[in-house]
């Protein structure tokens, strides 16, 4: 439920501003909150991985809210951090999950 409310609340602010990418940016939008949503609704989640797809889904709101909405002072800094964090929590969830796969066939 919180993306719904999330992608709605982004969508709002920048549905004004998008012109012709109105399509292309709506359709990555919702790719991207499924991606969110899944993070979350997995029978393998656990807290990296939902991190990571919060993290992901927020580092690319910056990039959307700076270039659509309103700039944003040092975006590229907290796009490239969220960004990285993204990508280190979806590894440690995905491998933490691995992990704990493995245990319960050798147990």
């Amino acid at each position: 439920m919180f993306y719904l409310v999330y992608g709605v609340g982004i969508a709002w602010l920048l549905l004004p501003n998008l012109g012709e990418l109105l399509i292309p940016v709506v359709a990555y939008m919702s790719v991207l909150l499924l991606m969110g949503m899944s993070s979350v609704l997995s029978r393998k989640t656990n807290a990296w991985l939902v991190l990571g797809g919060l993290s992901f889904v927020i580092s690319d709101s910056i990039i959307g809210l700076n270039k659509f909405y309103s700039p944003i002072p040092d975006a590229h800094l907290l796009i490239m951090v969220t960004y990285y964090f993204a990508q280190f929590a979806l590894f440690k969830g995905v491998f933490y999950q691995q992990q704990f796969d493995s245990r319960r066939i050798f147990t």
